[in-house]
């Protein structure tokens, strides 16, 4: 039941997007409702309320909720919560502290399901040296899988600001690098 919950959810959101052209995130009210109904049994639906809590849809029940939920989904194995996580203290955000180390393990974990922002983060780590030595053979290989990445959900890509999944380089919509990274 749980897994219907997050995709009817996921079917309201992705039609909302489409109606809106993806320009507009509207009322999501209805598949909140379902998240939360969904979060206690789906890892999925935590992380993907949660990341809608970091974009400022919905109410938090407590400052901290966003990453306890994704803290939760991450220890049941969810990659888009431990890609979530990784890109978090990667960049230092959401009342995390930046840890390389921290986010080169979330993202490990969610590379294991091909995750393309999670392949993306390591490719920035490995390219750039941070917290580990310069790797160009390592960030090569991770931006090659990121390009052959299987690509967000409409739902998903609403939680991370309505912009497509992330390109090889690690772009993602009007955020684009420089090409040293």
């Amino acid at each position: 039941i749980a897994a219907i919950l997050v995709h009817r959810a996921d079917e309201q959101c992705g039609k909302e997007l489409r109606e809106r052209g993806l320009t507009f995130l509207g009322r999501y009210d209805d598949a909140l409702d379902w998240l939360r109904k969904a979060q206690h049994q789906v890892p999925a639906a935590r992380s993907m309320l949660a990341r809608l809590m970091w974009r400022n849809i919905g109410r938090l029940q407590y400052p901290e909720e966003p990453v306890d939920l994704l803290e939760a989904a991450a220890a049941d194995g969810d990659p888009e919560a431990h890609a979530a996580l990784g890109q978090a203290r990667l960049l230092g955000e959401h009342g995390l502290t930046l840890d390389y180390e921290a986010a080169r393990r979330h993202f490990e974990a969610a590379v294991l399901e091909d995750h393309p922002g999670a392949l993306n983060g390591l490719v920035k780590i490995h390219a750039d040296g941070l917290g580990t030595p310069v790797d160009g053979h390592k960030a090569l290989h991770y931006a090659r899988r990121a390009a052959e990445a299987p690509r967000q959900t409409a739902l998903a890509a609403a939680c991370d600001g309505g912009a497509a999944a992330p390109d090889a380089s690690g772009a993602t919509g009007s955020r684009r690098p420089s090409p040293a990274g």
